[in-house]
């Protein structure tokens, strides 16, 4: 039986994280670098450096020469889960399939680093504390939605985590032991990788790791800390700089220009995103205009979110330190991450997936926790009723991790619109024209008129040509762009019977001008056919509103009249949602939302009107060049 129950929880993880992914299928802006940059590689593929014309290919057909950002980022994890992807391309049936392949490829991975962890967790606590470790990551909903995401914390997640599995080990065992020396220097090579390669702040947490392994577990300088940092630099440096210099190149234009007799030699300075990013965000404190948050805020807000069960940060932790038996390795273990942590805190802009990496130490820690009150149930009534409660979280917190998850799901209408755009303008085409738009590579014409477009340049003469050549134009503002719209999305596609008239068939090209006078000019939207956009009443011109798209809109708590806001188009379309992810189940979906209805609506004749629901709003709105009009 306990081996039943083992296998059934490794198994729930890989699982539950492909049940967020395709329930939440598309990506947010956060993900658009590395999800742009996995589907350029895919389709493009990386041209070798000694090509005469690799620097016009890539600012030819890759997204981030027309859309740099503010600094570089890097190319070696979209590569490596490119590379990874590549195999089962053919397989897929469609370049939105090859999206949330490459996505179920990553969540699989972290998937299978979050399990491995477990036996860390069974060497230094027990079996039992290793299975309340695997129910307390099977009932979160940060680690399980965002695992499948293509954010760089993500991406870097697996070796944070081997790390923290070779940490805990090392920690938990005499530190005399030449496993542990092995584990040590395990630890902080893979720390350094992480830092140096995907995300700087890394170097925080690679620094109190190696604080925390010198005063209690006797890490040699000489000859675990030197050579592990030395072997991650070795590694990773020339992984970064030389892949992250040549495709940066069309951006990055730094050179160093060498003279020898006759001829003339450029050598591009070297690119370490990561570094650059430092600087930028840190030293310069760019980072703030993304916002800022109060020094608590790490401890306050975003670890009850990530931890999102109650009894975690305020019971079980807490009793691991109190606890004689679990004290010194839950201390030990720990320090390192809440040290990370209060000294991150010193920054202005906080976000939770900043301090993603702390994540599975501190899951260890409440499971040994809850392992001892488990185990000693029987030797008072208080531990027996804390048993009861700690159990009783376990289906509570899956619950609210669902739910959370069916909003979650409503976020995206960037991508909904421009699904269901394609879906309405070639009904009975339910394919691209083609196989896959992963193998084609768009002529130079089409490249350089696809450019002007996106260059914020639509001048008469490039729509004319556009026109000519047989396009299908389509404007997307910021807000479609920021929910959802990637380039697995877009399609090839010819027209078929049926098909939305105001059309041209052909190929179709993707605006994204954001240029305030260029979207002021009337030349500028003669030469588009579609618009997803937020303000029809701002697009210049006639156009017929075909299509509005919900959107998440906000948490209610009263019934009635009166709870929508004022705007243009909100009176009709703002909805309430009693069970929000059932509307696609069909006639079920309707039932089931119209008999919880009822009973809120019951239970809100007793409470005043209160009774939470969850509020949609049509966010994006499908409009086709012609007269104006709404459905």
């Amino acid at each position: 039986m306990a081996k039943l129950i083992d296998l059934l929880l490794s198994l729930s993880i890989p699982v539950l994280i492909l049940v967020h992914l395709f329930a939440a299928p598309y990506t947010k802006v956060e993900e658009s670098f590395n999800t742009q940059a996995v589907h350029d590689i895919l389709t493009y593929g990386i041209p070798s450096p000694l090509d005469s014309d690799a620097v016009d290919y890539i600012s030819s057909n890759y997204d981030h020469a027309s859309f740099p950002g503010s600094v570089p980022r890097t190319f070696v994890g979209p590569s490596i889960l490119a590379g990874l992807s590549r195999p089962l391309v053919s397989l897929v049936k469609s370049p939105e399939d090859v999206q949330l392949l490459a996505r179920a490829i990553l969540g699989l991975v972290n998937a299978f680093a979050l399990v491995r962890f477990r036996a860390a967790v069974d060497v230094a606590y027990g079996k039992t504390a290793g299975r309340f470790y695997l129910a307390f990551v099977a009932c979160q909903f940060q680690i399980l939605f965002y695992a499948s995401r293509l954010l760089p914390n993500y991406l870097v997640f697996p070796l944070t985590a081997e790390a923290s599995r070779a940490l805990l080990l090392a920690l938990s065992t005499s530190p005399k032991l030449r496993p542990s020396s092995r584990r040590r220097r395990l630890t902080l090579y893979l720390l350094t990788v992480s830092g140096i390669i995907f995300r700087s702040e890394i170097a925080l947490l690679l620094a109190t790791t190696t604080a925390t392994l010198y005063l209690f577990s006797g890490l040699k300088i000489r000859s675990e800390l030197i050579p592990a940092v030395f072997a991650g630099a070795v590694i990773a440096l020339p992984a970064t700089l030389g892949l992250d210099t040549f495709l940066w190149r069309p951006c990055i234009a730094l050179s160093l220009t060498y003279k020898t007799g006759s001829s003339i030699f450029q050598i591009p300075i070297p690119t370490w995103p990561e570094l650059q990013a430092f600087f930028y965000n840190t030293v310069e404190g760019h980072s703030s205009e993304w916002g800022t948050s109060p020094f608590h805020y790490y401890f306050t807000t975003a670890l009850p979110k990530l931890l999102l069960n109650p009894l975690i940060p305020t019971l079980l932790i807490p009793f691991s330190f109190l606890t004689p038996a679990l004290r010194r390795t839950s201390l030990t273990s720990l320090l390192p991450s809440l040290t990370f942590i209060t000294l991150f805190s010193l920054l202005p802009h906080k976000e939770p997936r900043f301090i993603i990496y702390t994540l599975p130490l501190l899951l260890a820690s409440a499971a040994s926790s809850a392992s001892y009150i488990y185990t000693h149930r029987s030797k008072s009534p208080l531990n027996h009723l804390l048993t009861l409660l700690i159990l009783l979280s376990l289906p509570l917190t899956l619950l609210l991790s669902s739910l959370l998850l069916a909003i979650s799901s409503h976020n995206y209408p960037g991508a909904q619109a421009l699904v269901t755009l394609h879906e309405m303008a070639s009904p009975s085409t339910s394919q691209p024209s083609i196989p896959l738009r992963l193998a084609t590579t768009p002529s130079n014409e089409e490249s350089a008129l696809a450019r002007a477009l996106a260059a914020s340049s639509a001048t008469r003469h490039a729509n004319a040509a556009l026109k000519s050549r047989g396009f299908v134009a389509v404007h997307l503002d910021n807000l479609a762009t920021q929910t959802g719209v990637t380039r697995f999305l877009e399609v090839n596609r010819g027209r078929g019977p049926g098909a939305v008239d105001g059309g041209r068939g052909g190929k179709w090209v993707y605006d994204k001008t954001e240029n305030a006078t260029e979207l002021l000019r009337t030349e500028f939207w003669e030469g588009m056919d579609f618009v997803v956009c937020e303000r029809p009443e701002k697009v210049l011109g006639s156009w017929e509103v075909l299509e509005g798209v919900w959107g998440f809109d906000g948490v209610g708590s009263k019934l009635g009249k009166g709870d929508e806001e004022e705007g243009v188009h909100e009176v009709e379309n703002v909805r309430r949602v009693f069970v929000p992810g059932v509307e696609g189940w069909g006639a079920w979906g309707r039932w089931v939302e119209g008999q919880v209805e009822g009973v809120g609506r019951r239970v809100a004749g007793l409470t005043g009107g209160y009774w939470p629901h969850v509020r949609l709003r049509k966010r994006l709105f499908i409009l086709k060049r012609g007269s104006i009009g709404s459905r």
